[in-house]
């Protein structure tokens, strides 16, 4: 307290000094507001000078620990990052109205001793009916409105991060006041609130990054999903001058990459986006980001920003794996919950897992998959039936009785499934993303669950693995005949394989009746046929086969250009190839069927002697393929 005694001179002095000490009694040099202290649930005049109007209905509160809606409104304040932390909100719920304003004035405040002030405030602003945020400046005479404002949500989920907003005020000076103008969205999800008012020097040259996120965004991903990573953020200038070459770096161990703009005016900001970024192994990964421009940033507090995520073998998880709340349909309902997943590449589901809050036990649940447009559609698969074991929280696994295969590029639906007991599931809101989780319950539609008021994912993980096919198509061996042979079974080019599976001509030679392929109808040329095999779930194994159809072009069986002696034989051959020029490629022999009992490549023997005494008697052909022609002799075994 100051006493000050003054001797009275004339009124007219008396009146001046007066005048003075009321004047510097409101003046406050500027100050940081981050409004712990206040006393929670207060509204109207607030023990730090501010003042907000009206006193009820849509109103400034002093408030903590999340508001009384959920699905909008902070879970913590910015100050301590705590249930306890202090923070500003305007409560949206009846009676508040759309278009209604409530207003939150500062103190006068004195900017005398700033060169270029700036304003700096975080806000959260969570919730599907966001309104809108203004801010207002008083210059001594006249209240400027909209300095600048926010419009719309900025949050999607009410433990997202705090958002900093910074406001140039380079064009005011001596004494002003803030006042921060909300106006109501059009329901009761439009909580919106402010923590850590400060007014600063502005520096010429300043980046800040906000909003950083990556794409596939889920908090785990297998590693055979994983198609590539990307990497996005908001590059603010929040100095009072234009920086060029504005610059955002993404760091993860030794990977590095980078994108930029020409240039970024002051107040302004811009989203850039680097990848991809490929991970080769399963872990838990980092990202550092980094912004930086041609000008020297004279505040390096704002230029970096971390995001975390998890590549495993087989968990895809949406969210951290932490329940931080928990929903169910009730007792007497019957009805689904659960998330939408979107599939990079081709795999394999084999069970699900998934958290239950306080389960009573005897109670029964089960998973269902659904295909997915723009709502949970036909279930393509059904989970075995959980029966709970206990009331203790805890991760359960269900099983499907076979593998479920999902199509990459395409969307699906994990849904766990209520009776009329009382299932509820864990939630996790971090990082949620709107229409991602859906419900259905009693007669009404699909909706997402935000409809409802839940910014929620539901703690329900994927689990995809390697599935072994119950069946073998068999190791195939592919076979070159000649076009006159007679119709040959491309079972015997198989070894091993299941019986019962089915041929298919991948040419459409018609040449191919079950397994019986004749070269004559299909003439000359290469083709492939493939023959697939399926497992009691219905999984198939396939093998895949090529048989080269030769002209085999015959000479007179008394030509010496090559001789087979003796003929007819007993088993032991001779191939005499002294009167051809050409290169020799191959000496194939093969039954009347086409199928190949022997094979020599690339020899350089003019004669050659070959025991085939093993086989059955019968007729053989022996060809000789060489750099420009076939050959083909026919050999009879006794």
């Amino acid at each position: 307290m100051f006493y000050i005694f003054v001797k009275i001179l004339n009124m007219k002095k008396l009146i001046i000094l007066v005048f003075v000490l009321a004047l510097f009694s409101v003046v406050t040099n500027a100050q940081p507001y981050n409004f712990d202290g206040l006393t929670v649930g207060s509204t109207g005049t607030f023990a730090n000078g501010w003042v907000g109007t009206p006193t009820a209905g849509f109103a400034w509160i002093a408030d903590n620990n999340g508001t009384t809606s959920s699905g909008t409104g902070p879970a913590v304040d910015h100050t301590l990052g705590t249930t306890t932390g202090i923070y500003m909100y305007t409560e949206a719920s009846s009676p508040a109205a759309v278009g209604d304003s409530a207003l939150l004035v500062s103190p006068n405040i004195n900017l005398t001793t700033y060169t270029s002030p700036a304003l700096s405030f975080w806000y959260h602003m969570c919730g599907t009916s966001m309104g809108n945020l203004y801010i207002d400046i008083f210059n001594g005479s006249t209240w400027i409105r909209d300095v600048d404002s926010l419009v719309g949500a900025t949050q999607s989920a009410e433990n997202d991060p705090w958002l900093e907003k910074t406001v140039d005020l380079t064009s005011f000076s001596g004494t002003i006041q803030i006042r921060f103008r909300a106006v109501c969205g059009s329901s009761w999800s439009s909580d919106m609130a402010i923590d850590d008012v400060d007014i600063f020097e502005l520096p010429q040259y300043d980046l800040s990054i906000t909003n950083p996120s990556f794409s596939p965004s889920m908090f785990s991903i297998p590693l055979d999903q994983t198609l590539g990573y990307d990497f996005s953020a908001r590059i603010n200038n929040v100095g009072y001058d234009t920086i060029h070459n504005p610059n955002l770096k993404i760091s993860i161990g030794a990977w590095q990459d980078s994108t930029s703009a020409s240039l970024l005016l002051a107040g302004n900001y811009i989203n850039l986006t680097v990848g991809p970024f490929n991970p080769i192994a399963t872990g838990s990964y980092t990202a550092d980001y980094s912004c930086f421009g041609d000008e020297m940033d004279g505040n390096m507090t704002n230029n970096t920003a971390t995001s975390t995520f998890i590549v495993s073998d087989s968990i895809y998880a949406l969210t951290d794996s932490t329940a931080t709340g928990s929903l169910g349909i009730g007792a007497g309902t019957t009805g689904i919950l659960g998330n939408k997943i979107e599939v990079f590449a081709d795999d394999t589901l084999t069970s699900v897992s998934f958290y239950l809050n306080s389960p009573i036990v005897g109670d029964t649940t089960f998973i269902t998959i659904h295909t997915f447009d723009t709502v949970p559609g036909s279930i393509i698969a059904s989970s075995d039936t959980l029966f709970v074991p206990s009331a203790t929280g805890a991760w359960y696994t269900v099983s499907f009785d076979c593998p479920v295969v999902l199509d990459s590029g395409a969307y699906y639906f994990i849904g766990i499934n209520e009776f009329f007991n009382n299932i509820t599931i864990g939630t996790n809101n971090t990082n949620y993303t709107p229409e991602s989780s859906w419900v259905i319950f009693g007669g009404n539609p699909w909706q997402p669950s935000e409809f409802y008021g839940f910014d929620v994912y539901y703690l329900i993980n994927a689990n995809f693995a390697n599935y072994n096919v119950d069946a073998f198509a068999g190791t195939g061996t592919n076979d070159t005949i000649c076009e006159y042979y007679s119709p040959m079974d491309l079972n015997l080019l198989l070894t091993g394989q299941d019986t019962g599976g089915i041929w298919t001509d991948n040419n459409a030679t018609g040449a191919l009746s079950g397994s019986i392929f004749d070269p004559a109808i299909a003439g000359i040329g290469t083709y492939s046929f493939t023959y697939t095999v399926y497992d009691s779930c219905g999984i198939a194994d396939n093998e895949t086969i090529t048989v080269m159809v030769d002209a085999c072009l015959l000479i007179d069986e008394n030509d010496s250009r090559v001789q087979v002696y003796p003929n007819p034989s007993d088993g032991i051959i001779n191939i005499d190839l002294e009167g051809l020029e050409t290169e020799l490629n191959r000496i194939t022999i093969q039954n009347s069927i086409g199928q190949t009992v022997y094979t020599v490549d690339n020899t350089d023997r003019k004669q050659l002697s070959v025991d085939i005494s093993h086989l059955p008697t019968g007729l053989y052909f022996i060809t000789i393929q060489s750099s420009q022609e076939s050959i083909c002799k026919k050999l009879l075994l006794n």
